[in-house]
């Protein structure tokens, strides 16, 4: 599995639950802030919770029914509770400047759900549960909220360009690079060079044409910081990483989509849900939601 972006799982970081549980009858759901949830108090049956359920996610009950299956999250928390997403939320795994460039693309796509402001949920029940200590069911708030998902089961973003590159682009910089270090190595400067950064740039000169952009360049930093003689130029040591992100290449390579959740769900596809949802502990209502919503 890829490292784990903690985006994915911290279900604490959604907020704090209220002190103290609240009936359904109390829920006010548009006075929620973001980033918190309300504890719910269930007393006797869940009749009516999953009525309430029903009446509040009708759109989403109705792909439940057609796949089977419920949006699940790991995490930590009450057994039942409402919750509304962040609006800005830092990533703690993933690459800071990627996940923003990430959010941008998926803006640029048309879409409000992003990984900085969603909860993340998956109909893949292992990936789930290797997440916090318990297992929710998911159940997003008609008209309150609203998804995406790409074609990935589960996203890690390690550098910036993981979220699409201009390819020619791209090859330009490389390009620069290679001549600059060839021309470099006829100096007698590089001959003066102990052999920690002569190793840097040789390694580099072969991996120049496949490594990323932000690996190049921070190389390039690290010769340059050996030696104050040497000078690099600006475009080389300092790429504005945001040049080379392409919303083409990122489409292409993530396919965002905002409509037909039940493909997601069928898939085990990695899904953000922006807004207000409604999260059960699948250990303790698991059973009983399978049961009446009729699922197999």
């Amino acid at each position: 599995m890829k490292a784990r972006d903690l985006l994915w799982e911290d279900v604490d970081n959604v907020g704090k639950p209220k002190n103290n549980p609240i009936s359904l009858a109390k829920l006010k759901p548009d006075t929620l802030e973001p980033g918190s949830k309300q504890n719910i108090r269930i007393t006797g049956s869940t009749e009516k919770l999953f009525k309430k359920i029903s009446e509040d996610c009708a759109e989403y009950i109705r792909v439940v029914q057609e796949t089977n299956q419920f949006l699940l999250r790991g995490g930590t928390g009450p057994d039942a509770f409402l919750g509304r997403s962040w609006l800005a939320r830092k990533p703690k795994d993933s690459n800071k400047e990627a996940s923003q460039l990430f959010d941008d693309m998926l803006r640029k796509s048309g879409m409000t759900a992003l990984r900085g402001n969603s909860i993340f949920a998956t109909t893949d029940g292992w990936l789930a549960e290797t997440f916090g200590n318990k297992v929710y069911l998911i159940f997003p708030l008609d008209g309150k909220s609203s998804f995406t998902y790409t074609n990935k089961h589960d996203v890690t973003l390690v550098f910036p360009e993981e979220v699409g590159v201009d390819q020619n682009k791209t090859n330009i910089y490389r390009a620069k690079v290679a001549e600059w270090i060839k021309q470099f190595q006829t100096t007698d400067l590089y001959n003066s060079l102990p052999n920690h950064p002569k190793e840097i740039l040789q390694s580099l000169e072969t991996m120049v044409r496949i490594t990323t952009i932000t690996h190049i360049a921070r190389q390039l930093k690290w010769v340059q910081d050996s030696n104050s003689a040497i000078v690099i130029p600006d475009e080389l040591l300092n790429p504005n990483i945001r040049d080379y992100i392409s919303h083409e290449a990122f489409v292409d390579k993530y396919q965002p989509t905002n409509t037909n959740l039940a493909v997601a769900m069928e898939d085990k596809l990695e899904v953000y849900v922006h807004g207000l949802y409604y999260a059960l502990n699948r250990e303790k209502y698991g059973s009983l939601a399978h049961e009446y919503w009729d699922l197999e």
